[in-house]
């Protein structure tokens, strides 16, 4: 659910918040890609910005803006 936070304020939102839930699921994809630079080239700490969208109209994109390097390698 890419970090979506719920918290039910009723006993019948509780009821409805797993159908919702189920929904972003359902309609989840998983997107990879492989740096121009690779990650053992860069320094830890280092920010890479990245942008994802969509052609399709009326899609809404949930994904990070960026992704900060780490110092494990």
């Amino acid at each position: 659910t890419n970090g979506e936070f719920t918290l039910p304020e009723s006993k019948e939102e509780m009821l409805d918040k797993p159908t919702l839930i189920a929904r972003i699921i359902d309609s989840s994809y998983v997107v990879t890609y492989a740096p121009k630079r690779a990650l053992s080239e860069s320094i830890a700490g280092e920010v890479r910005i990245i942008e994802v969208s969509s052609r399709r109209p009326n899609l809404q994109v949930q994904a990070r803006r960026k992704l900060v390097v780490s110092g494990k390698r």
